[in-house]
């Protein structure tokens, strides 16, 4: 009952075009949250059993300020796409690639405007990843020479998305996905605003979008891949876990950034 109640809210303020109220997630984001994920055997940590919209802003990707990590600061954040439709949030998702509380879970929010449309570095920061090839630079927690591997023997790069990692200068980085074409390059030292690249389709999506994650280099949280996942493409077995953009991006204006229907991730 109390998912229904919540779906019910949800799509009342979408079709008012309002933004969801704090802990209220967009219906296309519900799923079973019930279930713990195994603890990672290096003894990194895993998200806590509380629900995701139960944990204070911010806190899912932040080690719970894990003593030995020194969290920066997430100030001086922008939108990194204008007059756009948020299409899906963070949290659970049945196409997610990761796993929270038990459930496939999207680990960033994707954002849609047009095909073309200008993407903006979201904060200052250096370019640390441009292109295809940046999984070294992209927080997965573990080798990812097996998955290059398949991706160098069956020719699978071109499949790839178009993807930017910024390093924010604040410990976090900002990684923007599905570029028609990148407009940086690695060493580019780029301003809260600058045009890095316009909105794409390329990798798994629906349609154009931007989709947009943030993280803590040296966060010791984990965000389980999804076993199958895993096993077919030889992933590793988690990620750097991330921090739900929309606790740190300006309040949510009406006809500029609002809750909508459109492209997003694949799946």
């Amino acid at each position: 009952m109390p998912i229904l109640v919540a779906i019910a809210l949800a799509a009342a303020f979408l079709i008012a075009g309002q933004p969801l109220p704090s802990g209220v997630m967009p219906a296309s984001a519900m799923g079973d949250r019930s279930g713990m994920g195994p603890a990672g055997d290096d003894g990194s940590r895993v998200v806590p059993t509380a629900r995701p919209s139960q944990l204070p802003a911010a806190s899912i990707g932040r080690g719970i300020l894990d003593d030995q990590a020194t969290f920066g600061d997430l100030t001086g954040y922008r939108w990194p796409l204008e007059h756009a439709r948020i299409t899906q949030g963070f949290g659970p998702s049945s196409g997610g690639l990761f796993v929270v509380a038990g459930a496939r879970f999207h680990d960033g929010i994707d954002l849609a405007n047009f095909c073309g449309a200008k993407i903006l570095a979201a904060h200052d920061g250096v370019v640390i990843g441009a292109g295809r090839h940046v999984l070294g630079v992209s927080g997965w927690a573990g080798d990812v020479a097996g998955y290059e591997a398949r991706l160098d023997e069956k020719h699978l790069w071109g499949g790839l998305a178009l993807t930017v990692v910024i390093d924010d200068g604040n410990g976090y980085r900002s990684m923007y996905v599905h570029f028609h074409r990148v407009d940086v390059k690695v060493g580019d030292v780029v301003h809260a605003g600058d045009v890095i690249g316009v909105e794409g389709s390329t990798g798994h999506a629906t349609g154009c979008h931007l989709h947009y994650s943030l993280f803590f280099a040296q966060d010791l949280t984990r965000f389980q891949t999804y076993p199958a996942d895993v096993t077919r493409y030889y992933l590793p077995a988690a990620e750097v876990a991330r921090v739900d953009p929309l606790s740190v991006m300006p309040p949510l204006e009406a006809g500029f950034i609002t809750w909508g229907w459109g492209a997003r991730d694949g799946g």
